[in-house]
């Protein structure tokens, strides 16, 4: 099947560089990430969100339950999931657990903002960010507690070595990034470019095999990821985070969770679709266009365990997967279409598709008029005012 419902006590200045000069002669002279690109996307392993991937397995545990991990499974079908929990988990981590759920009371139950802050911070065990964290429009209580955790997952990093961990498993994570490399349709993001008629400046898919995702056993696969932007001076890069989608029981089968054409191509449809649509929906005045009833609370509460309990996210959620099923056809590629529009709308609740669905086509068949998404989309809004519940 296609999608799943679809997520830091400071030491002293002294021993904390010391720690980190150690620590960057490591990562200078090790290549683990054999990270592949062409032309503007980049497919590689980012030290940074998997290290908190391990924290959120190791807070799972020690409070039962986090986001979609339960705390007492053994996640057998992550070999890399399952490795680093018995590693760390010999440790006392309670520092960064209390770190963990004490920033999370601050911020909500949510991923978006750590992987953001993650993607933007330099590598681990670099202290200060690459890119500034003003893409993220947050609160200063929020934006402090944010870096607060940030700085306690680096240091954690650091007190448990985790970057000789990451190396030690580089075949692993190298594998990994060959297996999506091999599934991913050569340059699709021109694809993406040409539907959207907009131009991104970069392209980076981040792999993590340490995410934690339960296995569905119905089908035999799971899938999680998750998509952001970072604004430059030279141009937006959109960014794609992702679990493994298959499951291993051995390291030694030289399979690493990756190879799975259809979620990977997925993945880059739905995910890099949030940066082509995000910016644009919110850029319009959303309460003016009086659009909210449709989205009523009884479809809300079905909304609500693929985590999208709001009206405007599940607006949002309805165009990026009308962008999936549209793109899909216009590549001439109808079965996957079909499938998707079934998987959405019966599956997951996406009633309003069919509308979109009828109101893009204007869009689709008068580009010279709309030479992008951005300029049809009020129209495409307003035809919503065609539903009746």
């Amino acid at each position: 099947m296609f999608l799943r419902s679809i997520v830091l006590f400071i030491l002293c200045f002294y021993f904390n560089n010391i720690k980190a000069n150690n620590f960057n002669t490591l990562h200078e002279t090790t290549n683990f990430n054999n990270s592949i690109c062409c032309n503007k996307l980049k497919v590689t392993f980012n030290k940074n969100i998997s290290t908190y991937s391990i924290v959120e397995r190791l807070t799972a545990a020690h409070k039962g339950w986090l986001f979609w991990i339960d705390g007492k499974k053994k996640f057998t079908h992550l070999p890399m999931v399952r490795k680093a929990y018995l590693k760390y988990s010999k440790n006392n981590n309670t520092k960064i657990i209390k770190s963990t759920l004490k920033y999370l009371s601050i911020v909500g139950n949510q991923q978006d903002y750590t992987y953001q802050a993650l993607i933007h911070h330099n590598t681990f065990p670099k202290k200060g960010y690459k890119y500034p964290l003003t893409d993220l429009n947050l609160d200063d209580k929020k934006l402090t507690a944010l870096k607060i955790y940030i700085e306690d997952l680096r240091l954690f990093f650091i007190e448990n070595n985790i970057n000789t961990f990451f190396t030690e498993n580089k075949s692993f994570i190298r594998g990994g990034i060959k297996e999506f490399k091999k599934n991913s349709p050569n340059k699709y993001y021109k694809k993406l470019e040409n539907y959207y008629g907009t131009k991104l400046y970069k392209y980076k898919v981040y792999l993590d095999p340490f995410n934690t995702i339960p296995l569905d056993e119905k089908d035999n696969d799971f899938f999680h990821g998750n998509g952001s932007k970072i604004k430059t001076k030279k141009g937006e890069i959109a960014c794609i985070v992702s679990s493994p989608y298959s499951p291993i029981y051995s390291e030694k089968t030289n399979k690493y969770g990756f190879d799975h054409p259809d979620y990977v191509k997925l993945i880059l449809t739905h995910e890099f679709g949030h940066s082509f649509i995000n910016d644009n929906v919110f850029d319009i005045d959303l309460e003016a266009l009086d659009i909210k009833n449709i989205f009523p609370q009884e479809l809300l509460e079905k909304m609500k365990p693929q985590g999208y309990g709001n009206w405007k996210i599940c607006l949002i959620e309805h165009i990026v997967r009308l962008g999936e099923i549209r793109i899909a056809e216009n590549l001439g590629d109808k079965q996957r279409a079909e499938l998707l529009r079934k998987e959405h709308i019966n599956r997951y609740h996406f009633k309003y598709i069919p509308f979109l669905e009828k109101a893009i086509e204007e869009y689709e068949n008068n580009r010279d008029k709309y030479p992008s998404y951005k300029d049809f989309l009020p129209k495409l809004l307003k035809s919503l005012h065609n539903v009746k519940n």
